[in-house]
């Protein structure tokens, strides 16, 4: 059966997950961005009359959103592995970059990273599994404007095992600390925690100094 996780709940894969050897991480959104467009009238009259502001949400379906997946491996509290589209590892491996929201890299997710357990080298001591937006300053993206956008956590069957729906409830964050992969007392590396937490970060090297 699969086991679905919520924010801050944790899973030996070993025990719960039939001796998991890998999990995939995966990104879904789509082409377009939702901008907030202030209909204020600043002139005298309407400020004597007390004339109510609005806000109005214009969908920009045409607007291209690069979301990037990305593992980041920790040792004695310091960021010494990267994984992703760019940066290859030997236990991770990555179905590419998808640059627009139009283009997705998978049938089910716009990209992935699929994490073999069995081959983490043994110096590492966790495993962070990372989103951001690419050129989020440049582009003035934030996540409570990117259409559909999701994370999700699968298990080697493709159950999902964490989801989180990346909507207005990020505000201005630019990037999400999904998970971790920790070790068990026996040094394997079997306990995942789904995080959920959003950051401000304008790329992912961000993350290396914000998290531990």
């Amino acid at each position: 059966m699969a086991i679905k996780l919520t924010k801050s709940q944790g899973i030996n894969l070993k025990k719960d997950s039939s001796d998991l050897k890998e999990i995939t991480f995966g990104l879904g959104w789509t082409q377009g961005i939702t901008k907030k467009k202030d209909n204020e009238k600043k002139g005298f009259f309407s400020k004597l009359f007390n004339t109510s502001n609005t806000v109005e949400n214009r969908f920009v379906s045409n607007s291209n959103v690069d979301l990037d997946a990305t593992i980041l491996g920790y040792i004695d509290g310091k960021c010494m592995y990267e994984c992703s589209y760019k940066s290859k590892c030997s236990f991770a491996e990555s179905s590419g970059d998808d640059t627009t929201g139009n283009n997705k890299k998978t049938d089910t997710d716009n990209e992935q990273i699929k994490i073999h357990l069995n081959t983490i080298p043994k110096n590492i001591d966790k495993l962070y599994l990372i989103m951001n937006i690419y050129n989020c300053n440049s582009r003035h993206q934030t996540l409570s404007m990117i259409n559909k956008a999701y994370c999700n956590v699968y298990d080697k069957d493709m159950n999902i095992m964490a989801q989180f729906s990346l909507d207005e409830t990020y505000g201005d964050n630019t990037g999400v600390l999904v998970g971790e992969i920790t070790k068990d007392s026996n040094g394997k590396f079997n306990m995942f925690t789904a995080i959920g937490d959003g950051y401000k970060v304008s790329s992912i090297d961000d993350f290396k100094y914000k998290i531990r």
